[in-house]
């Protein structure tokens, strides 16, 4: 049941941006007394890249990237 509970509510949380076509992303932070965090990122319709670049620069400035992967190369301009 918990799991329907939690498809819900991530159904819920980016359901708008899927509607409307906006580029989204969800990036880990890490947990708060073992409850996972993550901000999620929604840019403007058509600017994957944006959404992409803001990402990787929250990777960088909190120095987390997925478990096991390297830091990818940046294909994107960042932003500064």
């Amino acid at each position: 049941m918990n799991d329907v509970l939690a498809l819900s509510a991530s159904v819920r949380s980016s359901a708008a941006g899927t509607v409307t076509g906006q580029p989204a992303i969800t990036v880990p932070l890490g947990e708060t007394d073992g409850i996972p965090v993550a901000v999620q990122l929604v840019g403007p319709p058509a600017r994957d890249d944006l959404v992409i670049s803001l990402a990787a620069q929250l990777e960088d400035a909190i120095g987390r990237h997925p478990q096991g992967i390297a830091a990818p190369e940046r294909q994107f301009a960042l932003i500064t």
